[in-house]
């Protein structure tokens, strides 16, 4: 995920590396698809202009929480009411979202999923939502990862542990009376009460930073490869010229495949840019959005940075006219 600069906080999601000492110019020339090195290396650039990753996904929190350890996650946890979710006027962020807290303190968050999409949340709705983070051991950068979940609740009967009452002990029957106030303390055990539970409406991660654990079936068939979709030169590390090959995601659950807007190598393999809509009850999918699979392959810099990749997905009602996936 990627952070634009606030001149009032610092962002929660984002993803940044050291510009290292340059070592020489990558003498590149550029003609039709093929790049030419320096070291007489050719390079084949494959212009697939239909294949356009949209990046990592965008989040800034107000107040940002406090910075973790190098190679730790840091859980960092808000919870509270919706008081206002809407279009962001800035740009690079879609939609700005507040919260006001247990503690009464409101928390903003300004985010971008990919295509534009808004959260499931409107005024009123309580909601748990989880921010994690996890610096580099090697570099300044991190990675990010986001659970939101809506606290809903809804009506369930309780058992009562007086309410079960043991039959007599030998030979002895049951009296009516017995028998009544057996009959009496069932029917309040059945008394319907209000409980509360946690739906997971989205999930944003990037290197692994959710663990397996944390995710339904619908978002834990998402594998990366290295087989290359597409490759780009230029320099988009400051003076760095870098030839960056962007990769496929490969989905290991196809059962739960119920429809897409995919960029398909077969019928496993999908570049970023894919929007795939997974089952995740008979009436719900995950809108999952592949924002980023991408390795620098060849650099003028010394500080190659390590490969990344990242998704959003935002649970959705099915549309009534899909049928699912065989």
């Amino acid at each position: 995920m990627r952070v634009r600069p606030s001149p009032h906080l610092s962002g929660l999601m984002g993803v940044s590396s050291r510009v290292g000492v340059s070592f020489g110019v990558l003498c590149v020339l550029a003609t039709g698809l093929v790049l030419s090195g320096c070291g007489g290396e050719t390079v084949r650039l494959d212009d697939r202009f239909w294949l356009r990753a949209p990046g990592e996904a965008l989040l800034r929190v107000t107040p940002p929480p406090p910075p973790g350890a190098p190679g730790a996650v840091l859980r960092h946890t808000v919870e509270g009411t919706v008081k206002r979710h809407v279009a962001s006027v800035s740009a690079g962020v879609d939609y700005r979202l507040t919260v006001e807290t247990r503690a009464g303190k409101p928390a903003e968050f300004a985010y971008q999923l990919g295509a534009g999409r808004r959260l499931p949340l409107e005024p009123g709705n309580t909601v748990r939502i989880l921010a994690l983070s996890r610096g580099h051991a090697a570099d300044d950068g991190q990675d990010h990862g986001l659970l939101v979940y809506r606290i809903e609740t809804e009506t369930v009967a309780t058992p009562n542990g007086d309410a079960a009452l043991k039959a007599p002990a030998g030979p002895a029957k049951q009296t009516a009376k017995q028998t009544a106030k057996q009959t009496a303390k069932q029917g309040e055990a059945a008394a319907p009460q209000s409980v509360s539970r946690p739906l997971l409406i989205a999930a944003v991660d990037q290197n692994q930073v959710l663990e397996p654990g944390d995710l339904p079936p619908a978002l834990r068939g998402l594998l990366v490869t290295d087989v290359a979709a597409y490759k780009q030169s230029g320099r988009f590390r400051g003076d760095c010229q870098d030839i960056r090959e962007h990769r496929y995601f490969r989905l290991t659950a196809p059962e739960l495949l119920t429809r897409s807007d995919a960029k398909v190598l077969n019928d496993r393999l999908y570049a970023p840019g894919s929007r795939l809509f997974m089952r995740e009850s008979p009436t719900h999918d995950f809108d999952i959005v592949l924002l980023s699979n991408l390795a620098v392959t060849r650099s003028s810099c010394h500080d190659r940075p390590d490969p990344t990749w990242s998704w959003a997905g935002i649970r959705a009602v099915r549309p009534a006219a899909t049928k699912d996936a065989p």
